[in-house]
Formats: C-alpha cells, sequence, structure tokens
C-alpha cells in the first residue's frame, strides 16, 4: 500500500474512489477556544475531537484515524487547525 500525502483541505467532502478501503490520518493542534474537529465518512460523524482545561488555556495535539470504504465519502471539518494529512491507499 503506498502512502500518499494528500493536499487536502477542511470542510470538504473527498470520495474514495480508489477501489478499496483505505485508511486517513490526520494530525491536528487544537485549544480551548476551538469548536471541535469532526471527523465524517459517509454522512455519519465518527468521531468528535475537542478539549477543555480547568484554566481555560489548554493546548493539545493529537492523530486520528480512520478507514473510508471504497465510493464512501469522507470529510474533516471544524475548528482546529489540520497540520497533516496522510491516506495509506
Amino acid at each position: 500500500f503506498p502512502v500518499t500525502i494528500q493536499s487536502r483541505a477542511k470542510d470538504v467532502i473527498y470520495t474514495n474512489n480508489t477501489g478499496k478501503p483505505i485508511e486517513v490520518a490526520i494530525k491536528v493542534s487544537y485549544s480551548d477556544d476551538d469548536s471541535g474537529l469532526i471527523v465524517t465518512v459517509g454522512g455519519v460523524d465518527i468521531g468528535k475531537v475537542q478539549g477543555n482545561a480547568p484554566s481555560g488555556t489548554g493546548y493539545w495535539q493529537t492523530m486520528l484515524t480512520f478507514t473510508v470504504p471504497n465510493l464512501t465519502t469522507y470529510s474533516v471539518s471544524g475548528g482546529p487547525d489540520v497540520f497533516g494529512w496522510s491516506e495509506l491507499r
């Protein structure tokens, strides 16, 4: 499986048309001010990452991975910054 570093953007709906499932990995950073990052696959919200520190000054980085079946749409939307996006095809 080749790993491709994609030029992808939040709030855009992509379709997996590779003929097989793909694994998507995104690296995000977020803070208390962010509304949360939502991952949607096939029109279903499958995950959300959001933080809240008691002091109100939290800052986190994490990686999210998810599988997208063939001929299925997927998107990433929300407030945090996405600073890495790769796909295992």
